[in-house]
């Protein structure tokens, strides 16, 4: 049984559905910029290619490797290259409104209402997040959870990434709280599992999709199951 004083959630999927608000965002990019007709490929062919190409241009984002500018378009112009359009004018405008109409889709994963509403009559609840400062509090008023949440923690204040531990000396200090009595709820395993557990805070692991869980740390399959742990 864990016992903490602060519990920090990450927020892109884990408490926010990633995939469902980005595949309903595609949606209606598709239609606005009418590319079913112009390019004849549609979201859910688009939507796996971006995904990888998002992924991987994340992982170099975290290493320093390139900055938030590069991430933001070069997602879209690489998955876009894969169908063959190189069409650099609208591509920019495309990834300009995605960002822009994506965080404020409202899709949250099962139960992460509820156990918010569960855990802040006891907790102090802050969500630690690489994404940007913007888009990460677009996302919460949107979803409906800010009154939930005590602090947002971003890469951006902290000056540094997950899994990195200047990130977490800045959260700890910037909400009071100790290693001791707090606890990192997230479902990546590089960034919020072996991040935590190496800088010495709980962790659980939202293991949604059932991948390897090597450092045998605790671990739900919904959010729900947190009563049992905390």
């Amino acid at each position: 049984m864990i016992l903490p004083k602060h519990i920090f959630f990450d927020l892109d999927h884990t408490l926010w559905d990633f995939d469902a608000n980005a595949k309903i965002t595609f949606e209606y990019l598709f239609r606005r910029y009418k590319l079913y007709l112009k390019d004849a490929i549609n979201p859910e062919e688009f939507y796996p290619v971006y995904q990888d190409i998002n992924q991987n241009l994340w992982a170099e984002y975290r290493k320093d490797r390139i900055d938030a500018g590069t991430l933001r378009i070069n997602r879209f112009l690489q998955s876009f290259a894969e169908f063959g359009i190189e069409e650099e004018d609208w591509i920019h405008a495309f990834a300009e409104e995605y960002t822009y109409e994506c965080p404020k889709m409202g899709q949250l994963n099962p139960g992460a209402k509820e156990i918010l509403e569960y855990l802040q009559m006891k907790y102090s609840i802050h969500i630690i997040t690489n994404g940007f400062q913007d888009v990460q509090s677009t996302k919460i008023e949107f979803s409906g959870i800010s009154s939930y949440i005590n602090t947002l923690i971003t890469s951006f204040d902290a000056k540094s990434k997950k899994p990195d531990p200047e990130i977490f000396n800045y959260a700890l200090a910037i909400t009071g709280a100790k290693s001791e009595e707090s606890v990192i709820i997230g479902d990546d395993y590089e960034t919020d599992i072996e991040g935590g557990y190496n800088y010495g805070i709980s962790v659980i692991f939202y293991n949604l999709k059932n991948k390897p869980n090597p450092l045998k740390v605790p671990e739900v399959s919904h959010l729900d199951q947190l009563r049992n742990l905390l």
